[in-house]
């Protein structure tokens, strides 16, 4: 078990190096946070789909994932109308559907599952990717927008584009490899770079760090409780009904995502759309260090 921490404290030093570089070397969150969204994820997506190996059953985890974490943010939606009010109750929403399914997610899973996990962490992140740039924005946004802005933005996210375009090179067998595309993996190590340390970025902006304990608590009961409750429901009924489609493999999958930290898009989605960044920070950056300390024990469980 100390051995898996030590692989996973990296995120965490990322996150630190986040924190000095907008304490003193002046790196903000709204500088950082439209390259994210509207530059490096896109190529991200776009490599991981097309050098995964398709067949049915990985096709089929995204849109398990996007049933899921539409699922999830619903519950939060309707649950928290009764404690918070817009911009906090839409963030919430995103977030609760949301995990840190790539920053964190795809180096958990390497660890913890072995290499040959990657495949399925790719795929499963997809459906949140899809999630993430459609529902997940668009109640997000809407705190403070209407409901034509929020389309409008919506439809400027081009990470779903990518990920139609790379299904649609990888079905046709396109390959773009080489020396002149290895740009493709420099871009997917500072996507994971950045995209850590943009929690300790938006950190650095706080003037006095101090912890909503109503935020994050619900932000933590969904996250580490509601996640395992339907992911253990889905699980169930595929055992219950025989269809057999979730694989002992894919389940190992599934309950690995179930208790990952908060999404770290979630800071670069509240810095963006204005919808309490400095709570979300402090609530992502906890959820992380929690992160850290539940995926070894866990993993004693799933394996």
């Amino acid at each position: 078990m100390i051995e898996l921490s030590l692989k996973l404290i990296p995120l965490l030093v990322l996150v630190i190096m986040g924190f000095i570089a907008g304490r003193f070397l002046g790196f903000t969150r709204e500088l950082i946070a439209p390259l994210l969204i509207y530059l490096l994820a896109p190529i991200t997506v776009f490599k991981g789909v097309l050098e995964a190996k398709l067949d049915a059953s990985l096709l089929s985890l995204p849109f398990l994932y996007i049933a899921i974490c539409s699922l999830i943010c619903g519950i939060s939606w309707l649950i928290s109308k009764y404690i918070f009010k817009s911009p906090a109750r839409n963030i919430l929403a995103y977030t609760a559907g949301n995990s840190n399914s790539g920053y964190f997610g795809f180096p958990a899973a390497i660890a913890i599952l072995g290499h040959d996990s990657f495949p399925r962490a790719v795929m499963i992140s997809f459906g949140f990717v899809i999630y993430e740039s459609t529902l997940g924005f668009y109640i997000s946004a809407r705190g403070h927008h209407t409901v034509r802005e929020s389309l409008g933005k919506l439809l400027r996210l081009p990470a779903i584009y990518v990920f139609v375009l790379g299904l649609i090179f990888n079905f046709l067998n396109i390959k773009l490899d080489g020396p002149a595309f290895e740009f493709f993996s420099w871009v997917k190590g500072s996507f994971s770079v950045l995209g850590m340390m943009i929690i300790g970025i938006a950190l650095a902006q706080i003037e006095k760090f101090k912890i909503d304990w109503r935020f994050t608590g619900f932000a933590f009961f969904m996250k580490f409780l509601v996640w395992p409750v339907v992911t253990g429901a889905v699980i169930w009924i595929d055992t219950q009904l025989g269809l057999n489609f979730l694989t002992p493999d894919i389940q190992q999958s599934m309950w690995l995502v179930s208790v990952l930290p908060m999404a770290a898009n979630t800071v670069a989605f509240a810095s963006l759309l204005k919808a309490e960044p400095e709570k979300c920070a402090v609530a992502v950056l906890l959820s992380t260090l929690l992160g850290l300390l539940l995926l070894p024990l866990f993993a004693q469980w799933i394996l």
